[in-house]
């Protein structure tokens, strides 16, 4: 990939939207090996690009921003990664809304504003559901972060609600020993516990326990 960066680079010159493709590449590449820092470093070079060569309501420069805040979010740097999702929101795209207000919902939940976090992920909740339909993996998950911000905000029984309701969809989507099934148990029975309703909780650790 290095080489053939290297050939757009020559060919097309530093500020050609090639060149902002292979930085997006290369971004992604070290992202996905864990080295941020320098994942951000080239998601920071295309977004320069694509901003200058194709204007702020490109696609190509939302990308940039959810690619950044995801990055940015990997580093803890919870509020740099808020300014970006918030950035990637306000581009009238519909590039992966989804998971850009999921992404701003635990952004805003790693920073311990529960009720804004709600609400994002219930944006996201809604989304997955008018597009993907009730039973996909991905609303899934959107029950499951709403379960824990309920949670979180001392809403046991809505939280309960969520999170059996994430639990169902895995099993039925992802089978009895998917890791996102032992996640729905183990949040199951942390939400029983917190209810007092000790026997319940037991329960489900006993199922839990017979998966891992």
């Amino acid at each position: 990939m290095i080489v053939l960066y290297k050939l757009v680079l020559k060919q097309l010159g530093p500020e050609h939207v090639n060149v902002a493709n292979s930085y997006s590449n290369l971004g992604s590449v070290h992202q996905a090996l864990g080295d941020f820092e320098q994942a951000k470093e080239y998601h920071d070079r295309a977004l320069q690009i694509s901003l200058k060569q194709l204007g702020p309501e490109h696609v190509d420069v939302a990308a940039s921003y959810s690619n950044l805040g995801s990055v940015h979010q990997a580093l803890a740097d919870f509020e740099q990664a808020k300014e970006y999702h918030d950035l990637f929101t306000s581009v009238p795209t519909t590039y992966d809304l989804h998971c850009s207000y999921s992404n701003l919902g635990s952004v805003h939940q790693a920073l311990g504003d529960f009720e804004q976090a709600k609400e994002y992920h219930d944006r996201a909740l809604q989304i997955s559901l008018k597009q993907l339909g009730p039973e996909h993996v991905d609303v899934a998950t959107s029950y499951c972060q709403l379960g824990s911000v309920h949670q979180a905000l001392g809403d046991f029984e809505q939280a309960k609600e969520y999170h059996d309701r994430s639990l169902q969809i895995c099993l039925k989507q992802l089978g009895p020993e998917h890791f996102n099934v032992a996640t729905s148990y183990s949040n199951l029975g942390s939400v029983h516990q917190a209810l007092g309703d000790f026997e319940q909780a037991r329960s489900i650790m006993i199922v839990l326990y017979k998966l891992v």
